[in-house]
């Protein structure tokens, strides 16, 4: 990387900060595009999707999420006690997401029998979505 300065800390939060809020964001948008119903929609969507965008960014996300975790690794070095509690929280969020998807793709009123009890769940997550980070910040 010449010709690059190393930039500063405070720089590098609002970094993270922006590029957290469009990644949640476009986890949104990718996730009701995939999940769309109606096939003749969802083809017509994906389809005027360039597939080079779409790999680049996964490259991207795939290089900054390896070096994320290295960074973890290091820290995890300097300071194991506070990374241990950030990553125990770090699973709670990922678990509560994860258990969250398949209930909030239920219509308000299907969730709830004609006696009021909650019914569970009727969807699942695939074991590909739930490999993948959940969507974090969204209300819900």
């Amino acid at each position: 990387m010449l010709g690059r300065t190393k930039p500063s800390p405070n720089s590098l939060k609002e970094r993270l900060a922006t590029i957290s809020e469009d990644l949640i964001n476009l986890h949104r948008d990718l996730y009701w595009l995939v999940e769309d119903n109606d096939a003749a929609t969802q083809e017509q969507d994906l389809g005027d999707l360039r597939f080079d965008q779409i790999m680049a960014l996964k490259l991207a996300v795939d290089n900054v999420r390896e070096l994320l975790w290295k960074y973890v690794d290091a820290v995890a070095k300097v300071e194991p006690q506070r990374v241990q509690e950030a990553m125990e929280t770090y699973r709670v969020r990922r678990v509560s997401k994860l258990l969250e998807l398949p209930w909030a793709t239920i219509p308000t009123s299907l969730r709830f029998h004609s006696s009021r009890k909650l019914l569970p769940p009727s969807r699942t997550c695939s074991p590909a979505a739930a490999a993948r980070p959940p969507e974090e910040g969204r209300s819900g």
